[in-house]
């Protein structure tokens, strides 16, 4: 987890502890403040479209920072160039291929790697067990046999027994290594994939099959309603509960609750703008330019120079 991910859910945690710790305060510290479920039920309240808010807020953010971040611009004209030059050379399925071909040597060679990492550590057991019996056998010989302890031959045996054993599983991850070029579609194995979908993004190619030409309002729809209407939402119930809710007391407590909501959304707000912003600038940014440079790869095996605007 990154220093800014981590700053982001400390804040978070925070904007939902300092309200709680301050009801505390004014309670003149008494517990029984949280044996109240009513209590709870009015923190829930408030805290949970804080939280809304927060995250809604990045998604502005983001969106914001794409239409205003310069190098994000040019990357992005820069893959629209070029998914426009493959499809308008032919190139798709030369593509496709490529891709598909580095895929799999992605997935062959993270699992070979888990293998050898096995083998590895098996290779150290197995040098334990020889020095373990190299130990035994210099024991044995500095008594004489008719004195000698059972005990340090048992244990002689026991590390033959491991070692061959251990033998045994070296040998059959080699042969899995061997045999996996062969199998490397059919096995499960954790690695970084690629494809055309991950390359091309934003451009539709991901979203669905080339040959459906239907237009998916559905997903349109979901997006609106968890990155815009929750945030209204959100919004309106805190400027609700502080409205109608917390009109009761002093003047002093009026003020005081609203100037702490107020201050809880303004840096919910905050955060989860400049969170989405860093994510833009630091984390997107960084595949945005490893995905030109794989594309530019492909254009200089495949000879073809892409125009800059």
């Amino acid at each position: 987890m990154k220093t800014r991910d981590v700053i982001y859910w400390i804040a978070m945690v925070l904007l939902m502890l300092i309200p709680i710790m301050t009801d505390f305060v004014r309670a003149s510290f008494s517990t029984e403040l949280f044996t109240d479920p009513s209590y709870w039920l009015g923190v829930v309240g408030v805290q949970v479209p804080i939280v809304i808010l927060m995250f809604t807020s990045r998604t502005h953010g983001k969106a914001v920072e794409k239409l205003k971040n310069e190098t994000y611009i040019k990357y992005r004209e820069t893959i629209t160039r070029s998914y426009i030059e493959i499809n308008t050379r032919g190139l798709s399925q030369v593509f496709d291929a490529y891709v598909a071909e580095d895929d799999r040597m992605r997935k062959l060679n993270a699992y070979r790697d888990k293998l050898n990492r096995k083998i590895e550590r098996y290779e150290n057991k197995y040098e334990k067990h020889e020095d373990g019996i190299k130990r035994r056998t210099v024991r044995l010989e500095e008594r004489e046999r008719e004195e000698g302890n059972p005990i340090f031959m048992l244990l002689a045996l026991w590390h033959g027994w491991r070692m061959r054993v251990i033998r045994q599983k070296i040998i059959r991850r080699q042969e899995r290594i061997e045999k996996a070029d062969a199998r490397i579609k059919y096995l499960r194995v954790r690695y970084i994939p690629i494809t055309t979908g991950i390359i091309f993004g934003e451009l539709g190619r991901s979203k669905a099959k080339d040959e459906d030409l239907r237009i998916h309002e559905r997903g349109e729809i979901a997006t609106l309603l968890a990155t815009k209407v929750l945030g209204i939402v959100a919004f309106g119930v805190l400027v609700t509960s502080s409205v109608v809710f917390e009109m009761r007391g002093d003047w002093v407590s009026i003020v005081y609750n609203a100037v702490v909501k107020a201050t809880q959304m303004v840096i919910s707000i905050y955060f989860g703008t400049t969170g989405g912003q860093l994510f833009i600038r630091g984390e997107v940014l960084d595949r945005m330019r490893k995905r030109v440079t794989y594309l530019q790869q492909f254009f200089d095996k495949q000879n073809i120079k892409i125009q800059e605007n």
